[in-house]
């Protein structure tokens, strides 16, 4: 999954910057290749310097032999050998903002090693994949075993964790431009993952489906215009009913509002 990979390339930093992900991404279009492949062709790794392309090409190196070693190792034995390998509680310490906070920090990190240990003792067969599927759907599963099973409530999740499940009445907020699709995922022109992400959240509905957006955010104390998610346009407008918002007077509105800010920040350069 190149989004998955982009996520985690950087984190914590091994020497892999932004332009020299954007640099492959972009390589591994023109070549219709995927990143993991990218990572060895010849004519994407000429795109980078010498330095970038060894670092990018060692990442994947562990990435592969983590991938093979899911065959034969524990998953909890390669969830503690991935995070000393990336030196992943170093960094903690250093991003973390006082004592208090790097110890709640590593205390998430143990909890999580917990959790895996309990799915390898439940399934002894469990591949760190399978423990991974089941840690973004524990909290699901463990109330579906619950016999409060029939309240009358609400269910907030992510649309990773919706994968799978179905729902009567499914409300999708954020449907916008830099959130879906995210902002990094267009700048990248890697957005296959969040259209994905989008289908998964829309089919998870049974009988009613509400997506809103926000017109209008506060961002770093300023007031910015948001414009609908282009996955809107993609559905049919004959099963779509706008509310509340006239959609093609608020696409002029943003197109208006988008030149006066490239026309502004020509100016100012």
């Amino acid at each position: 999954d190149d989004n998955a990979v982009l996520r985690i390339i950087n984190t914590p930093r091994r020497g892999i910057g932004a332009g020299t992900v954007k640099q492959l991404v972009n390589a591994a279009g023109n070549n219709d290749l995927c990143l993991a492949q990218a990572a060895y062709h010849p004519e994407c790794l000429a795109t980078l310097s010498a330095r970038a392309a060894n670092n990018i090409t060692e990442f994947f190196d562990w990435l592969n032999s983590i991938h093979q070693r899911t065959e034969t190792d524990s998953p909890l034995y390669l969830a503690k050998m991935i995070i000393a390998d990336v030196s992943y509680r170093d960094w903690l310490d250093k991003i973390a903002d006082g004592e208090g906070d790097m110890t709640r920090k590593n205390e998430n990190v143990d909890e999580l090693l917990r959790w895996i240990e309990r799915i390898e003792q439940t399934t002894p067969d469990a591949h760190l994949s399978d423990a991974i599927a089941s840690l973004t759907l524990f909290d699901i599963l463990d109330r579906q075993d619950d016999d409060d099973n029939d309240l009358d409530a609400a269910s907030l999740m992510t649309l990773h964790a919706a994968k799978g499940l179905e729902f009567p009445h499914v409300y999708l907020a954020g449907f916008e431009e830099n959130v879906l699709p995210h902002r990094s995922s267009i700048e990248l022109d890697t957005i296959e993952e969040e259209r994905r992400l989008a289908y998964v959240g829309i089919t998870r509905a049974q009988r009613s489906l509400m997506i809103s957006f926000a017109t209008q955010r506060l961002r770093y104390g300023e007031t910015i215009d948001c414009e609908p998610s282009r996955f809107l346009d993609e559905l049919p407008p004959d099963d779509l009913q706008w509310i509340g918002v006239d959609k093609e007077d608020k696409r002029d509105e943003q197109k208006a509002a988008a030149t006066l800010s490239s026309l502004r920040e020509m100016l100012q350069s």
